[in-house]
């Protein structure tokens, strides 16, 4: 198995622009009391030692180098005192209305753009061989140098010679974190991305691993060339919208795993419909029957559909912090689960299509930080082979009885696996791997 790694002059400003910008939501409402309906990750998890934790972190009578927090705490607190008004409160819309004056300016100046910097001004000079944590990964079917990436520190990438160079694509989406992206399995021109990043209990602001909040779903038809905010997603419900499914029979059937629930659509994303509440992080469609999904509720365990979402039944046998899922695409109706619970995480297996599962490592499974890094591929060609990662990467051939971290050149932290359109296992074998080194 091979792998593809990244470290471009254009994928390396992805760190600095997540630094740079991401904070540029609507922040202050962070300040508000945990029990706000506007946070519902805060209000369902109850973590008011986090919530004390960042209101402290805000106040601006404490002084950034006190020591009383990290630089990454401090940072946050800068970037967001610079942005309130005298209140103390950021409008909700201030980012969007911010990008309309800066179109209009535009307008009347003329000139040429790219990712919003004015080329005739700006001349990039580094630095290089920097990479930022990645959550989603697109590869184009027919093109397989052609890949998206969409970044937790803000924005969306494309490369068109298989990670040689990357371009940062639309200067809005770069302001907003990334939490998965999905391509039409019709149309590849047709991207989505969900924003927001949703995989963890702490609020933002109060470390370097807490949750940044989305914008909803966005929608490109040119390529990722430019994005849009699908209006009926501009709703707390999709602040964290953590996994994204499209039907390959009828590409009007959108379905979406938000903290909130999951979501669906029947009319391309212009109304949704929640078919069951939840913090669910993980949405997975079955490649054999795509009627058949299975999804990942946190702090609760699995849940299953057999009529392409409208209904779900709760899935026996896991429970645990997180579930993430994986189909045996050889095998018509099993399933992989990397179930993490108490810093690890375990193999779990259905061969009913998710209604039940049973335990399958042997031993204390693979070291993970709760909700942030799990992710589960399994081999298209063979059943017993599958690829699982937490801090580290590992392999499995017996179906996850065993495993062996035989990936050591990977950077630590895994996010996510996509494997290239065609894998047989035997002239294709590229996996594209996103964690906290990039891709």
């Amino acid at each position: 198995m091979s792998f593809r790694t990244a470290a471009s002059s254009g994928l390396a400003i992805v760190v600095l622009m997540g630094l740079g910008v991401s904070g540029c939501s609507d922040r202050a409402a962070a300040q508000r009391p945990r029990t706000d309906p506007e946070f519902p990750q805060l209000a369902s998890r109850g973590d008011a030692s986090a919530m004390a934790r960042l209101q402290a972190a805000l106040d601006p009578q404490r002084s950034p180098d006190d020591g009383s927090f990290s630089g990454a705490v401090q940072a946050y607190r800068y970037r967001s005192q610079q942005r309130v008004s005298e209140d103390g409160t950021i409008p909700r819309n201030a980012m969007e209305r911010a990008v309309d004056q800066v179109t209009l300016a535009r307008s009347m100046r003329g000139g040429a753009y790219a990712a919003g910097l004015y080329n005739g001004s700006w001349t990039w000079i580094g630095p290089g061989s920097i990479g930022g944590r990645l959550r989603g990964i697109l590869m184009h079917p027919t093109q397989p140098d052609t890949l998206w990436v969409g970044t937790a520190g803000g924005g969306i990438w494309k490369t068109t010679n298989g990670g040689t160079s990357w371009t940062a694509l639309d200067e809005f989406m770069a302001s907003v974190a990334i939490g998965c992206m999905a391509m039409d399995p019709v149309n590849p021109d047709v991207l989505y991305a969900g924003t927001g990043e949703g995989f963890f209990d702490q609020p933002e602001g109060t470390s370097n691993t807490a949750t940044m909040r989305g914008m909803g779903i966005f929608k490109s038809t040119d390529g990722g060339d430019t994005w849009n905010r699908m209006a009926s997603t501009a709703t707390s419900d999709f602040w964290f919208v953590n996994r994204l499914a499209i039907h390959p029979g009828n590409t009007q059937i959108l379905l979406a795993a938000t903290a909130t629930g999951i979501w669906r659509s029947t009319n391309g994303g212009a109304t949704w419909t929640r078919r069951i509440a939840g913090d669910f992080m993980d949405l997975q469609m079955d490649p054999n029957d795509p009627n058949k999904l299975v999804a990942g509720r946190a702090h609760t365990g699995g849940c299953y559909s057999t009529d392409n979402g409208a209904t779900w039944l709760v899935s026996s046998g896991l429970g645990g912090d997180r579930q993430e899922f994986a189909y045996a695409e050889a095998t018509p109706g099993m399933v992989y689960c990397t179930r993490s619970n108490n810093g690890q995480i375990h193999i779990y297996r259905s061969t009913n299509g998710g209604q039940s599962y049973t335990l399958r490592t042997s031993g204390s499974g693979i070291t993970t930080y709760s909700h942030y890094n799990n992710t589960v591929w399994v081999d298209p060609t063979d059943s017993d082979h599958v690829i699982m990662g937490g801090v580290y990467l590992y392999r499995s051939t017996d179906g996850g009885v065993s495993h062996s971290r035989t990936f050591n050149s990977v950077h630590a932290d895994m996010h996510a696996i996509e494997a290239a359109p065609g894998i047989n296992g035997t002239t294709n074998k590229s996996l594209n791997i996103g964690g906290d080194g990039g891709i």
